[in-house]
């Protein structure tokens, strides 16, 4: 194997410890090292360095680079990979690059890693948009990627060893960063060594890893410099005195130590007379810069349009710098920008990628352009690319704005954020979305000194919303923001769905913070909205009222919902699931409560078939806990904690945070019988952790629960206190369905503290609250423990006769245990050997 590069000077110790990572990864125990340091301090020439010793040892070696123009595109790295092993260029239609890929896998690939991620790309939409599925939500639609890509990995690792070198990993999106995160993680038992280079300020979360190990490159010793320079010169003509120069100006790092010693070899190529050694980097690379003759102005325009292009974004700038210049010629202009090392070697024909060969390369070119010029160019960079999109039917919306944005055009700017926050979030990249929504609102704010924005403004903050709630939960201050600066702009639209869009947003964090009466307003709102057209919007009017407790307006108005369902008005954005089925399974709670146990068995049954049919996240998440509970209150333990845990499971895959919450609280709480110590604990943790989310809805519900729980290991006191501060918030958030099986708890508690005034008072509470809700579910439960604890009284057959007069309501074949347990009570009137004096 033939080497050209010279050799490592002052890296044995850093370089050591990359060849023990690799020998580990030889051995089946992979991981990640971080090489960090400062611009031009040796990261990539170490990485080199390692990889050239992989490749001895007949390993496969897959190199992808971060770009600083392509920071919030989404996997932008992986994606530039397939595409160059596909031979995908930038004037490709999508159909077009879809068949390259396809054909590229059907022909097969010695090295597996190749085919699996091209087949992931293909199949789940990153090289376009189009085919996603909208069932789907775009958590899930990531996760398959990811998993697909791991896979990948994992398969090539089991033939012979892989080094993945990460470049510039401080430029880095979110997507491929929560990909490596995985990756590093899984890397522990494969033959894989991920090697990453960044500069200082790069600190992921997953290098705290067992597996992973950070390599810090400071600058040279005097020793070290002067070899280097040495080994630079060469025989060039630097007097000694020069030498000594070029160490003391360079300070240690070794790209300026290259530059400064090499200067003359370097203008010696391109013609140019030298003398003495450049005061600095910067000096050094301007005097390259002049001798470039027509080339320069490439250089100047390739690099605002960024490190790395393609032989064809080059020419279409060429065509741009040359203007009326016939005689200049592109190909003569890239290969002087090799010769004088601006750009990396390589070929010069249609297909190449051509690459500065370091950043601070790129941004010397860049920054020797004016503040005027730089407005000029990248508008023409951004009309350029606008072609090209338009001719080839191929989009990056993201690459547009960043232009238009320098370009001081910030309308065009933000209406192209709007389409780039769209797109990432339809591929399940919400923070690449976030921050492109964001952007947008800031340049439509820019641009609305001169131009009327409040239409482009309503789009993003319409869009902002969701994407917010979908990474931080429903009960973000962020998303309620956008979605009440998008109402205030409802008038701009003529749209029913937008209407429903904006309301249901602002509703869903209203209610899932537990704020029913602000969420019943919002209801209110929608349902007004859509009057005329529609006959309203019921659906989220009957969801509060229910967690209200008005459970008769509460059926009206769920089953007005699915009287008047119309899938035209659901806003299928990815997070929100359609009303029939939150109707349906709202309705199921709403007849549970009236009493009416076999409608409420059969709705939630129909809730989970329509959201199975349906698909989407959401739908199966509520219908899920709907099932739960159903079996809960049916006595079935054992099925509860198994559709518990299920419902979880999917919450979690789905990165639906509330769901999260709530279904690991119910889960904690129905494992009481097992281990009622640990599920005490794990109970007050995520009630502190639903607390620090903002996540106020069932609140006063888990509070109970957990008062309860303490009363089951005889901490009474605790259980008292747990209690009544979830009545005191049932009461402040108007919770009150919960309302009469909290005083049922609190009853329970004043019995064991042998406080039996209290406990009376309690349960004849109880009784009234759910006879005015209409609840006879709790109506039932109330008559049934007062009739227990005043058996012995003498108001014992008051309490007896009105127990019986709503037993008798009841279809008593019904199997629930609550039927059950009232005739064992009415049964110990009449048999005084059953006598009990207890709830």
């Amino acid at each position: 194997m033939t080497r050209t590069l010279r050799a490592l000077v002052g890296r044995t110790f850093e370089l050591g410890h990359l060849v023990d990572r690799w020998a580990n990864a030889k051995a089946s125990k992979g991981g990640a090292v971080l090489i960090l340091g400062e611009a031009g301090i040796g990261k990539s020439r170490l990485a080199v360095e390692l990889a050239y010793i992989a490749r001895a040892d007949g390993a496969d070696v897959l190199r992808i680079q971060a770009a600083r123009q392509r920071a919030n595109s989404d996997l932008y790295p992986i994606v530039a990979y397939v595409h160059d092993a596909a031979d995908v260029r930038p004037t490709d239609p999508d159909g077009i690059r879809a068949a390259k890929i396809s054909a590229m896998i059907s022909r097969g690939s010695s090295f597996e890693l190749t085919t699996a991620m091209l087949d992931a790309l293909v199949e789940l939409g990153a090289t376009t948009d189009g085919g996603l599925d909208d069932r789907q939500s775009p958590r899930i639609r990531r996760d398959v990627l990811f998993g697909t890509l791991l896979d990948g990995l994992a398969r090539a690792t089991a033939s012979r060893p892989v080094l993945l070198i990460v470049e510039d990993a401080q430029w880095l999106d979110p997507s491929t960063v929560a990909f490596l995160r995985q990756l590093v993680l899984r890397a522990e038992n494969l033959h894989l060594l991920i090697g990453i280079t960044a500069r200082r300020d790069f600190e992921p979360d997953w290098i705290e890893a067992k597996s992973s190990s950070i390599v810090v490159l400071t600058r040279l010793n005097a020793v070290d410099s002067v070899a280097l320079t040495t080994m630079v010169a060469g025989s060039t003509r630097l007097t000694p005195s020069e030498r000594q120069s070029v160490v003391e100006r360079s300070e240690g790092v070794p790209l300026y130590i290259e530059e400064l010693a090499g200067a003359h070899l370097t203008l010696d190529k391109l013609g140019a007379a030298v003398t003495g050694v450049p005061e600095s980097l910067q000096d050094a690379l301007l005097a390259r810069l002049e001798q470039l003759g027509g080339a320069k102005s490439l250089a100047q325009i390739c690099a605002a349009y960024g490190r790395r292009f393609s032989h064809e974004i080059g020419a279409l700038l060429w065509d741009v710098v040359r203007g009326d210049d016939a005689q200049a010629n592109y190909v003569q202009a890239i290969e002087r920008l090799m010769t004088a090392e601006i750009l990396r070697p390589a070929p010069v024909v249609v297909g190449s990628i051509y690459t500065f060969r370091h950043a601070l390369l790129q941004d010397t070119a860049y920054e020797s352009l004016s503040a005027l010029e730089r407005l000029g160019i990248h508008a023409t960079i951004a009309a350029a690319l606008e072609t090209l999109s338009r001719s080839s039917g191929t989009a990056q919306p993201e690459i547009l704005a960043y232009h238009y944005d320098l370009a001081d055009m910030p309308f065009e700017a933000g209406a192209y954020r709007l389409e780039a926050g769209k797109a990432a979030a339809r591929r399940g990249s919400v923070v690449e979305a976030i921050t492109e929504f964001k952007l947008g609102i800031a340049s439509a704010r820019r641009a609305a000194e001169t131009t009327d924005c409040e239409p482009l403004l309503f789009e993003l903050y319409k869009n902002l919303g969701p994407a917010i709630m979908a990474h931080r939960g429903y009960s973000s201050d962020d998303a309620l923001g956008a979605f009440r600066e998008a109402q205030r702009r409802l008038h701009l639209s003529r749209s029913s769905v937008d209407h429903v869009h904006v309301l249901l947003g602002r509703f869903n964090v209203h209610f899932g913070r537990g704020e029913l009466a602000k969420a019943l307003e919002v209801a209110q709102q929608a349902d007004d909205a859509l009057a005329m057209g529609y006959g309203g919007y019921p659906v989220l009017r009957g969801q509060a009222l229910c967690m209200m407790g008005r459970f008769v307006d509460a059926r009206r108005a769920l089953e007005d919902a699915l009287a008047k369902y119309n899938p035209d008005l659901d806003a299928r954005s990815g997070l929100f699931c359609q009303a029939d089925v939150v109707a349906t399974s709202f309705l199921a709670k709403t007849e549970f409560a009236l009493g009416h146990w076999v409608r409420s068995s059969e709705l939630t049954k129909t809730a989970m078939a329509m959201a199975r049919q349906q698909g989407h996240p959401i739908a199966l998440a509520i219908a899920s806990m709907g099932e739960m509970f159903f079996a809960t209150e049916s006595g079935d333990i054992e099925l509860a904690r198994k559709l518990c845990d299920a419902a979880l499971v999917h919450a979690t895959q789905h990165d639906l945070s509330n769901y999260v919450l709530w279904n690991s609280f119910y889960g904690q709480a129905l494992s009481l019988s097992v281990d009622p110590g640990a599920a005490i604990v794990g109970m007050e943790r995520i009630l502190k952790q639903a607390a620090d989310a903002g996540t106020g809805l069932f609140r006063s519900t888990h509070l109970g629960l957990l008062g309860a729980a303490y009363g089951i290991v005889g901490q009474h006191n605790v259980a008292l206190a747990r209690i009544e501060h979830a009545i005191d918030t049932a009461q402040a958030t108007l919770n009150l369905d919960v309302m009469p099986t909290l005083y049922r708890f609190r009853a329970k508690t004043f019995v064991a503290l042998m406080r039996m005034s209290e406990a009376d008072h309690d349960l004849e509470m109880a009784w009234s609250i759910a006879t005015a809700q209409s609840a006879r579910t709790e109506a039932l439960r109330a008559a049934t423990a007062h009739a227990r604890l005043l058996k012995d009284s003498e108001r014992g057959r008051q309490a007896f006769e009105r127990l019986a007069a709503i037993y008798s309501w009841f279809d008593q074949r019904h199997p629930l245990p609550d039927l059950a347990q009232a005739k064992r009570v009415l049964n110990a009137f009449d048999d005084s050997s059953g006598a009990v004096n207890t709830l």
